[in-house]
């Protein structure tokens, strides 16, 4: 039996992307800026981006985090920022659009 998303024909598989994951080692938090050697691909923790339980979402919802921010989303507490979101969603968004820029402009991504 198929659920959520790939229930409606959106998502056929798992979008994987080992380049994009990796990055992470070579990049900066997006959120506070550390370039401290502990900065991952942090997947986004919702259901609409493919999240499961004992799944993580596709590789290309997330964000570069570092320890110390990523651990603060996976509580769902607001990491620190350099700006003012309202919600922990709207954080993740402006997070995940930075990372793509970064990915796009550095080929992680095509």
């Amino acid at each position: 039996m198929k659920d959520g998303l790939q229930a409606w024909g959106l998502y056929s598989m798992m979008y994987r992307n080992k380049k994009l994951t990796q990055s992470a080692k070579y990049e900066s938090c997006v959120s506070c800026g550390a370039d401290d050697g502990t900065v991952v691909w942090a997947h986004s923790n919702r259901y609409r981006h493919g999240k499961g339980r004992g799944m993580k979402a596709h590789d290309v919802f997330g964000s570069y985090l570092c320890h110390q921010c990523h651990a603060l989303f996976d509580c769902n507490k607001m990491p620190p920022c350099t700006f003012y979101c309202e919600s922990l969603d709207e954080w993740f968004l402006f997070m995940w659009e930075r990372s793509m820029i970064v990915a796009c402009e550095k080929g992680y991504l095509k």
